[in-house]
């Protein structure tokens, strides 16, 4: 196998685990939220924070870092229109995890 075909194995686990993260991090504040419990809730927005430093933004940056790498690798992924596509949903995602954590 090739490095670039091993990037791209990478690229998209990175992305896997990334979104995995995100989305166990919503249903573990989702779920507690509507507990009563002041220290379930407290527990459980400790435990979204480290999900998110620990799994999420490591996971994503690594992605992103790995993604953009495939493309100056091939450039003629620059020509191609999902790539662009892909790109502003990236954006959008980044924007949106970070509204997430303010």
């Amino acid at each position: 196998m090739a490095i670039f075909d091993w990037l791209k194995i990478l690229h998209l686990t990175a992305f896997v685990v990334g979104l995995g993260a995100a989305a166990t991090k919503f249903m573990v504040v989702i779920t507690q939220r509507r507990s009563n419990e002041t220290k379930r809730v407290q527990v459980s927005e400790e435990l979204a924070l480290l999900i998110t430093q620990k799994l999420e933004a490591p996971a994503l940056l690594i992605a992103w870092l790995l993604g953009f790498l495939l493309t100056l690798i091939d450039g003629t992924y620059w020509s191609a229109g999902w790539l662009h596509a892909k790109m502003t949903i990236t954006l959008l995602m980044l924007g949106l995890s970070h509204m997430s954590a303010a």
